[in-house]
């Protein structure tokens, strides 16, 4: 053994050259093998843009280090500044963008590594209500120096009080002569509470639509009573002694007839309402039925042929029918048959004072 030993130190005494490509060689493969155990190829993701680092660090902290890159509290990094890091992971970090936010005229600057203006509103606790109103779209992709405007709106419930018009509603009077009215009952209005809600944006009512209704006091209808008994009819001559009548105007209808059979009303005795009229009358000779737009219930009135050579008399407008609209009567007689012999015909109606 020490004279192997002694051969190197002379070998070597001889070669210094030889000595330092060993030396060298030494060095080589340590830092080889130190590389090998310690060093480590990481992939940093800056705001889509890579870069592949090979360093000798332990954590995120360390891998930076061997960087410019400097993270800023708004900035977002994947992973802690002390995490450990192994061979060939990747580190993200996004940088954050100023944004100028404006909330009901009030001006703030973010810096904010949100993707869209939603996110930008969620990454904040900004909530929206469907009557708040903002721009760029929820969808919009942020930018440096975008500028997002939110209207907010606020929301109250206001009450008010208003009147319940009152009803007019007619009844017949059986003993009165028809034509004749007498208010039974005086209207009067009833009271309600409405709640709304009302919505306002930058000091203005843009929404309101009622909540809840309740009736603090009913209202009262107006009764008119209205007379339906025929006054009696004076004849002269075969014909109604005009002498007594005065009249406001005069239309001139179309004229047809009915009477109680089945052919003209479509009901038997017995059946509900048979005989009854619109107005609550008895169905009988002198009483007619109109349009009420034309002529109102319970008018009376004087009816003859236009060209005078049939006179029907007094009436009183009393019925309706489905086929009476317009200028159109219908005459009650007493038989099928007189309906059949009038049958149709131009009439003047008189309107009776």
């Amino acid at each position: 053994m020490k004279t192997a030993i002694a051969q190197y130190r002379a070998y070597t005494a001889k070669s210094p050259f030889l000595m330092c490509i060993v030396c060298l060689t030494i060095a080589v493969l340590s830092i080889l093998f130190s590389a090998t155990c310690f060093g480590k190829t990481v992939l940093i993701d800056i705001d889509g843009e890579q870069k592949e680092l090979f360093v000798f660090a332990k954590d995120v902290e360390g891998v930076l280090s061997y960087t410019d890159i400097t993270v800023e509290p708004a900035d977002k990094l994947s992973h802690n500044l002390y995490d450990e890091v192994e061979n060939g992971e990747v580190l993200y970090v996004k940088k954050a963008i100023p944004v100028e936010f404006e909330i009901n005229g009030k001006n703030t600057q973010f810096l904010t590594t949100a993707h869209t203006v939603l996110d930008f509103l969620g990454e904040n606790n900004i909530a929206l209500s469907e009557y708040d109103e903002i721009s760029p779209a929820l969808d919009t992709v942020l930018e440096k120096d975008t500028r997002v405007v939110l209207a907010k709106s606020e929301v109250e419930i206001v009450t008010k009080t208003e009147e319940i018009p009152f009803k007019t509603v007619s009844v017949p009077n059986y003993q009165a002569d028809a034509g004749s009215s007498t208010v039974k009952t005086e209207g009067e209005n009833g009271i309600k509470e409405t709640s709304y809600m009302r919505i306002w944006r930058n000091g203005e009512v843009i929404h309101e639509t009622p909540t809840e209704e309740t009736v603090v006091k009913e209202p009262v209808n107006k009764v008119v009573e209205y007379g339906t008994a025929m006054a009696s009819i004076n004849y002269r001559g075969g014909s109604v002694n005009r002498e007594s009548i005065t009249y406001s105007r005069v239309i001139q209808m179309m004229a047809t007839a009915y009477d109680l059979s089945y052919q003209s009303c479509g009901k038997r005795p017995g059946d509900r309402g048979y005989g009854i009229t619109a107005s609550g009358m008895r169905a009988q000779r002198g009483v007619v039925a109109v349009d009420p737009r034309v002529i109102p219930l319970g008018t009376k009135l004087y009816i003859e042929s236009a060209d005078g050579s049939y006179v029907y008399g007094t009436a009183v407008a009393g019925d309706t029918g489905g086929a009476i609209k317009g200028n159109k009567i219908d005459l009650f007689m007493n038989s099928y048959s007189e309906c059949m012999a009038f049958g149709r015909r131009t009439v003047n109606v008189y309107i009776l004072d």
